[in-house]
């Protein structure tokens, strides 16, 4: 987190209670804070300062967070058994619901995919150039079945800029 969000935060915080607080009004936030930030008087919030995280990739903060000593008993000793409990409830739902979606959704690229191998594409006409937006698995199998009908001018993707499509 930088200043610039911190100073976000200080901001919007009825906007964030808000939005955290819509399905649990019980819900605790404690922001995880670099030790570097200069934490403002008027931070209303919890806060922690995390020992030593320079990266606060998710994947980083998540691994640090399920793992750290120090936080859990910062927490043990600033909120209740009951508060604890909810939020660990509440966090394995999360996981849960994202699981899920991320199985939906690798699911139906599946089966897009199987319609895209399957499709005849000589049964429609396309134009003499083509732009493809998407550069993975989806756009590369389109590419495949159409490259050789017109002359793909490049692809769109966002994740893929500047690099080559294989």
């Amino acid at each position: 987190m930088s200043d610039v969000e911190l100073k976000y935060i200080i901001n919007h915080e009825k906007d964030i209670n808000r939005a955290i607080k819509r399905e649990n009004k019980e819900s605790e936030i404690i922001f995880l804070l670099k030790k570097e930030l200069s934490v403002p008087d008027n931070l209303n919030f919890r806060y922690y300062i995390m020992p030593g995280i320079h990266d606060t990739s998710e994947a980083l903060l998540r691994n640090w967070f399920d793992n750290a000593e120090d936080f859990l008993l910062y927490c043990q000793s600033n909120l209740s058994k009951y508060i604890i409990m909810k939020n660990v409830a509440f966090d394995r739902e999360q996981r849960r619901k994202r699981a899920e979606q991320q199985a939906v959704i690798a699911n139906s690229r599946y089966e897009l995919l199987l319609k895209l191998i399957r499709y005849n594409f000589l049964d429609f006409s396309i134009g003499l150039e083509l732009i493809i937006y998407g550069a993975g698995d989806i756009g590369k199998v389109f590419y495949s079945q159409i490259k050789s009908r017109c002359c793909v001018k490049c692809f769109i993707d966002s994740a893929k800029r500047g690099g080559a499509v294989h």
